[in-house]
Formats: structure tokens, C-alpha cells, sequence
């Protein structure tokens, strides 16, 4: 059977989804067809949404509510890989998997001499970008703000698990660390989001690590998954959630787990996109400097990369 043998782990919205499309035009690469499969994220089982109650919209919560299984069987996930071929490098690229707590442990226990990829944003940014990719898809009632739906939280807690999602992902060295637990370090990769500045040198040193050739031609004029804020079409949104059960039950029979998901569920209106530059608002930014200045520092360290740029 074959079995993957690489993971992209995160971090989500710093660039994942374009160096998933990017590597899956090496030949010698395999990369899963479904991104996002997320086999390994919650092993033990999927603990509550970290969303605030009143800040979340009520028709992502009956949604959530409602939704079939997310995440795909073992069985499931390895038909997921039944494309390969001569493929050296049989990978995947789930972002979330950088938090899952378990992860790194389970990932471990199926396949200990795969390699471990990662690229890191600056915390602000890039939580400010997820806050904008979770507006979109509706989860949040219209109008609530970035600095409203942190307010709402307590980010005194630092066990992670408790924190909202959009900040606990963002202590990238609490994360790296439970990798290196069970990984040796020679196995993992860790790029930031500014070397994507230089793509060419970033698939350089991504394809030596992976043991692939570096004479391949690939085609980055492509960006993906750029931030966007979208209005949702509620009308639609409506008449959507007016589908009698009976109709969804069926559904979920004939069309498969992995497909039919609240990931997709929730996607089924109509939106109106624009793009955004995504700058995290100096409000939000002077609100987490003190949450995430020791986080940058201690990453720095791991890292021994200068991050003072993520500061200013």
C-alpha cells in the first residue's frame, strides 16, 4: 500500500494552498487530490467549536450542528492516495494539523520517516486573514468586528486548546516543539511567509529537502486562497436551510463524507468576493502586541531567524 510519506502541517494562511498546488506539478510528487483531508487532526475525537456563542452567525451554528462526519476514515484516506504511481514523495497538506495536540503523535505512529513541512506567518496578519476567511463563509454575525470577537475571549489562558482558534494557532514554537518531541529535527522544514517572495528559491530548498530533483519547471504564476471579504447571499443561505431533512439525509447517502461536509455545507450560498490587502488594524495589533511578542521571541530562537519586522 502506499502510504503518504510527507506532510504539510501549517501554518493555515500563510501560503499553504499555493505550495500544495505548486508541488503537485513535480513529477516525481504525489500530492493528495483533496487538500485539506485532515485525517490526523483530531484522533481522539473533535472537542466543541472555540467561537464565541453570540458572535457566531446562527446559520453556521445550525450547520455545525447538524453536520455529517468531517473527517475521513483511515480506509477512506488511504483510497484517498489510490492515484499513485512511481511517485518518490506521496504527500499531503492539511494546515491545521500544526495544532492539533495529538497530531504530531499520531502522525508519528503511521509513518515515522515522513518529512514535515511548514510555513509561518506573522501572527498578526495572519490571524487577522483567518478572522476574514471565517467572515466570508458567514460564521460570525454580520458586522462583528476583528477587535470585538477578540475582546470577547479570555487570552489570559494559555492552555492553547481553550483559546480561540484564530489566536492559539498562532504560537508557532508551542507547536513546533510537540513535533520535535517525536520527530528528529532533520525530518522537518520550516519556511516563513516572506520566502514566498522568492518562490523559486523557496521550491529550491523545498525539493532538496524532499530529495526530488531541482531542474523542474514550475508554474507559480498562480496565486491561491488570496484573502477575501464576501458578502453571502442570504436569500440563498435561506432556502438552503429550508431543504426538508429528509432531502439532506439522502444526501449524505449518495455523495461522499468527504465531500459532503459543513467545510462544504457552509460554502453552498452565493458570495460576492473583493480582495482586501490583509494588514491586521493597528486597534487589533497594539490589542495582541503583548499577547504576541513573546511568542515571536521564542520563535525566533527555534528558529534562529530575525522575526523584529513580524514587530513593527
Amino acid at each position: 500500500m502506499k502510504h503518504p510519506n510527507f506532510f504539510l502541517v501549517g501554518a493555515s494562511k500563510a501560503g499553504t494552498t499555493s505550495l500544495y498546488h505548486y508541488l503537485k506539478q513535480h513529477p516525481d510528487i504525489f500530492m493528495c487530490p483533496e487538500k485539506e483531508p485532515s485525517h490526523f487532526l483530531f484522533p481522539y475525537g473533535v472537542p466543541p467549536l472555540m467561537f464565541s456563542d453570540d458572535l457566531m452567525s446562527h446559520s453556521f451554528r445550525e450547520n455545525i450542528k447538524n453536520a455529517p462526519r468531517v473527517f475521513p476514515t483511515r480506509e477512506e484516506y488511504i483510497a484517498m492516495f489510490d492515484g499513485v504511481r512511481e511517485e518518490k514523495i506521496i504527500g499531503e497538506a492539511s494546515p491545521d494539523y500544526l495544532i492539533g495536540p495529538d497530531t504530531p503523535q499520531a502522525i508519528f505512529e503511521f509513518a515515522p520517516s515522513a518529512k514535515i513541512m511548514l510555513i509561518l506567518r506573522n501572527p498578526f496578519d495572519a490571524a487577522y486573514s483567518e478572522f476574514l476567511m471565517n467572515q466570508r463563509d458567514g460564521e460570525f454575525k454580520e458586522g462583528a468586528t476583528f477587535l470585538e470577537l477578540l475582546s470577547a475571549e479570555d487570552l489570559s489562558d494559555r492552555d492553547l486548546q481553550k483559546l480561540p482558534k484564530l489566536i492559539r494557532t498562532r504560537f508557532y514554537s508551542k507547536h513546533i516543539n510537540r513535533y520535535l518531541e517525536v520527530f528528529p529535527k532533520d525530518q522537518m522544514r520550516c519556511f516563513l511567509f516572506e520566502d514566498l517572495y522568492n518562490m523559486d528559491q523557496l521550491l529550491n530548498d523545498a525539493f532538496e529537502f524532499l530529495g526530488v530533483s531541482t531542474q523542474i519547471r514550475i508554474d507559480t504564476t498562480l496565486k491561491y486562497n488570496a484573502a477575501k471579504a464576501q458578502t453571502i447571499d442570504y436569500r440563498t443561505d435561506l432556502i438552503r436551510n429550508l431543504i426538508p431533512p429528509s432531502i439532506k439525509s439522502g444526501l449524505k447517502k449518495t455523495i461522499p463524507a468527504s465531500f459532503y461536509s459543513w467545510y462544504w455545507n457552509r460554502r453552498l450560498g452565493v458570495h460576492q468576493s473583493e480582495k482586501l490587502p490583509v494588514k491586521c488594524p493597528e486597534d487589533a495589533k497594539e490589542y495582541l502586541m503583548p499577547i504576541f511578542t513573546p511568542a515571536i521571541q521564542e520563535l525566533e530562537e527555534l528558529l534562529e531567524r530575525d522575526l523584529s519586522l513580524w514587530l513593527k
